[in-house]
């Protein structure tokens, strides 16, 4: 626990955020890791985890982070930094955690020492939300598609993914543009920020909302690759300049 921030990291997979909370906007985690059997339904009767990596290709394995690490520690300025790393078929992937207690934030950062970005999705920074947490008449997201306005939307009792596969060659429906950087996703009481650094990385947004019983999956992502039938194999990657990403997460009271 460091100030009002009480995180929990599973160093067992990959250093994924299992809870989340920050006490000057609530008592309760408000995003991490739901477990398996949370919800009865058996789509989603899976762990869902927050801030893991994940690529998938055709007729090819997974390749994610959720692997064992080593957590090394290191302090600064009260900030806390985890680092970790592990071995996958690609190449090594790098990953860093830094909760700063005075901006309330929580940093999550990969370098991915990858030969190429194989053709399939690459999505990282998985945000999945404590359902406990937020009231579901109210739920929302907001961000920019282009405009300097934050577009929002209100989330009903109709499900969508965006994430979801077309087909065997397009690997996704649809995506937000996140032009500037900033996804929100909350309620009407508070919401969490997701800030993404775009001098590495401008991922596509996808978010997945699932009606669920008394209960509702809702989870957004960050994608770095997707694939469509124009897409012709992989994208290669310097070993001098490595693919990276970084993404900052907080949580706000307030709409």
């Amino acid at each position: 626990r460091l100030g009002d921030l009480d995180v929990v990291l599973n160093a067992r997979r990959g250093l994924a955020i299992a809870s989340f909370i920050d006490r000057s906007v609530s008592e309760q985690s408000l995003f991490g890791t739901i477990e398996h059997g949370y919800f009865e339904t058996i789509e989603l009767s899976v762990d869902w985890y927050t801030g893991n990596l994940v690529q998938e290709a055709p007729l090819r394995h997974k390749v994610t982070d959720l692997e064992s690490m080593t957590p090394l520690f290191s302090v600064a300025d009260d900030a806390v930094t985890v680092h970790g790393s592990c071995e996958t078929a690609l190449g090594p992937i790098e990953k860093t955690v830094a909760i700063d207690p005075v901006g309330g934030t929580i940093e999550l950062a990969w370098t991915l020492r990858w030969d190429e970005l194989p053709a399939g999705s690459l999505r990282l920074g998985h945000l999945t939300l404590n359902p406990e947490a937020f009231d579901t008449d109210t739920l929302w997201f907001a961000t920019h598609n282009g405009g300097t306005n934050l577009e929002r939307h209100q989330l009903g009792a109709v499900p969508f993914d965006h994430g979801a596969a077309v087909s065997a060659l397009v690997s996704a429906r649809q995506g937000l543009g996140i032009t500037e950087g900033v996804l929100l996703v909350g309620d009407a009481q508070h919401h969490v920020r997701a800030e993404i650094d775009q001098s590495l990385a401008r991922p596509l947004g996808l978010v997945t909302f699932q009606p669920a019983g008394e209960r509702y999956f809702l989870r957004c992502a960050f994608s770095l690759t997707e694939s469509d039938e124009t897409r012709r194999g992989g994208i290669p990657r310097d070993a001098e300049a490595p693919q990276r990403a970084r993404i900052r997460f907080s949580a706000r009271a307030g709409q």
